[in-house]
């Protein structure tokens, strides 16, 4: 049997014109791919608030603390946004790609980045104030941060690293956009008509904390571990503060640990800035 030509082996390797447009990799699509999702997340998120009303309403105003509410507000829009861009990647038969353990070691110094998203988690933990939450909104909060650690670092961590690496830029560069688009994708709280000054810090917040998130990448050679980091990061933060962008629940300790946090991520940051190569080591 004769080899079948070069255009057809191609597109049998690439899986036709989607798969080959989307491993050619690039900062725009980057930035297309990150737009796209926020547009079909809010759309999901629009349908099932709109399902889910009465859950809503029947809350008045504790919605963070009712297990209910706290589904239909946080966790089933997640559950939509998870299977969106699930469905992306296995479109693309990017999994395998995207979950190896890659030989791109970080240095010591990385390592600073987990370790304060787990000491951050502790103190958090500690000044939580538990009497005003039920054991199942406990669960659902905790289900919810599995949610947020899969998808967002399977969008900025994965995806998104992926088409830059593709596009040929290097390891600062890389950071800096993922971390960037990482910080795009929470800008959409500005939708829900927060204050400004709170949108900002949480998108200022976003910025460095995807660079953190970047050097847990690096230093522990795998996506699921940057996953794992980011997981234990959002729902203590939402126990600790009682809601997003809110400080009504927590203890002094529980509120200013996210300012250190966000100090030492800007430090590594800066660092990083100096020490990643320029160059690509590859995909």
């Amino acid at each position: 049997m004769s080899e079948n030509p070069p255009i057809e082996r191609r597109l049998k390797e690439t899986g036709g014109g989607w798969r080959h447009f989307w491993d050619a990799g690039g900062w725009w699509r980057a930035v297309l791919v990150t737009v796209a999702y926020l547009f079909l997340f809010l759309v999901a998120s629009v349908v099932i608030m709109k399902l889910g009303h009465s859950a809503l309403s029947d809350t008045g105003q504790n919605v963070a603390t009712d297990a209910r509410a706290v589904t239909v507000a946080l966790v089933l829009p997640e559950v939509a946004g998870a299977l969106i861009i699930t469905l992306f990647v296995a479109s693309l038969a990017w999994f395998p790609k995207l979950f190896r353990r890659h030989d791109r070691r970080g240095q010591w110094w990385m390592w600073i980045a987990p370790a304060m998203m787990v000491v951050a988690a502790v103190v958090r933990l500690v000044g939580t104030k538990w009497s005003v939450y039920s054991g199942s909104a406990v669960v659902v909060i905790l289900v919810l941060g599995v949610l947020v650690g899969y998808t967002e670092e399977l969008i900025a961590r994965g995806v998104n690293v992926r088409l830059l690496q593709r596009g040929g830029y290097g390891e600062r560069t890389v950071m800096i956009a993922s971390s960037a688009l990482f910080a795009l994708m929470h800008s959409v709280n500005a939708i829900g008509g927060g204050k400004p000054t709170e949108i900002g810090a949480t998108v200022g917040f976003a910025f460095f904390f995807g660079a953190a998130m970047y050097l847990t990448l690096l230093v522990t050679g795998s996506l699921i571990w940057a996953m794992v980091f980011h997981a234990i990061t959002d729902p203590t933060t939402f126990l600790a503060s009682g809601g997003v962008d809110s400080g009504t629940l927590g203890s002094g300790a529980a509120a200013s640990i996210g300012v250190w946090a966000t100090l030492v991520y800007l430090i590594l940051f800066i660092v990083a800035l100096f020490a990643l190569p320029r160059g690509n080591r590859g995909d």
